[in-house]
């Protein structure tokens, strides 16, 4: 399992890598052209055919609480992930996984049922799937629950879920529903823990938060989709295909990154290359993407 820790002031923090793919860089941009796009990545040291897509997600400790923000994946199914495949003429990204979310958090010396609080910034799969076990149980079983109310109205809004394309919402339906009456809907801004606060960060789907963490004058912004890869963080007008809104989700981008390089935030994603924690550097129209290890 890989996992990176560091400090926010008086709070201990991992990022843990749940899951790795690799995927092409063709269609992955909306609005520039194909050359430019992948220009940026051989001039930020990529490679110009395939990008190195990380699954992360952050376990957050404090003197009195175990918190998670997302649950990574959850557990390979195979014969589901077929049937995924097979009824919506998709092909679900190939992931290497290095054991459950349960596995990795005892890596960490931290039982299931140590966890109080789960921060959820969005109901993709790649970060619900973890709160259950493979009979579809909740793992962790003495958790409160927190998403943006609007993301949570969205998820038990039948009508709105059904403009959707169902291979979008399908994972979300069947995962959320098992931690239904421990979710605690909350609006953007409210410190719901000491230090802690969702903001609005819209675009990638409904109800799409970022998470500030704030302790003893130190902030890390956790931004959860706003930002898939580094060369997002240069270019943050460009826009990520797989965005419900791409314009929405490129002004929150804008927003955030400059609200965090305004104050001199850490800053961590989801899907940027492991450990996917790190520090912006100005730059003429964005800022470079300087990651911590």
């Amino acid at each position: 399992m890989a996992a990176y820790s560091f400090a926010v002031g008086d709070l201990r923090c991992a990022v843990v890598e749940d899951g790795r793919a690799v995927l092409p860089v063709e269609g992955m941009v909306r609005n520039v052209p194909p050359e430019t796009w992948k220009e940026a990545l051989v001039r930020g040291g990529y490679s110009a055919s395939e990008i190195a897509f990380s699954y992360n997600y952050l376990h957050v400790r404090s003197a009195q609480h175990h918190i998670l923000v997302d649950t990574g994946l959850g557990p390979d199914n195979p014969a589901q992930n077929e049937a995924f495949e097979s009824r919506y003429k998709m092909r679900l990204p190939r992931v290497q996984r290095d054991g459950s979310v349960a596995d990795q958090l005892q890596a960490l010396g931290v039982a299931p049922g140590d966890v109080d609080w789960v921060i959820l910034t969005h109901g993709d799969r790649d970060h619900v799937g973890g709160l259950v076990d493979v009979a579809g149980q909740a793992i962790m079983t003495g958790a409160r629950y927190v998403m943006l109310q609007e993301a949570w109205d969205f998820w038990n809004d039948e009508a709105a879920l059904a403009r959707w394309p169902e291979f979008m919402t399908s994972f979300g339906r069947q995962i959320l529903p098992a931690i239904r009456d421990r979710v605690i809907p909350i609006e953007a801004g409210v410190e719901f823990l000491p230090g802690i606060a969702l903001l609005a960060a819209p675009g990638h789907r409904p109800g799409h938060a970022a998470v500030s963490i704030t302790s003893a004058g130190n902030t890390l912004l956790h931004v959860a989709d706003v930002v898939p890869h580094p060369a997002f963080v240069e270019h943050p007008t460009w826009q990520w295909a797989v965005d419900s809104d791409p314009a929405q989700a490129q002004e929150a981008r804008v927003r955030l990154l400059g609200q965090a390089a305004d104050v001199g935030a850490l800053v961590s994603a989801s899907h940027l290359p492991f450990p996917g924690v790190g520090r912006l550097v100005p730059l003429a129209e964005g800022w470079r993407w300087q990651p911590l290890a």
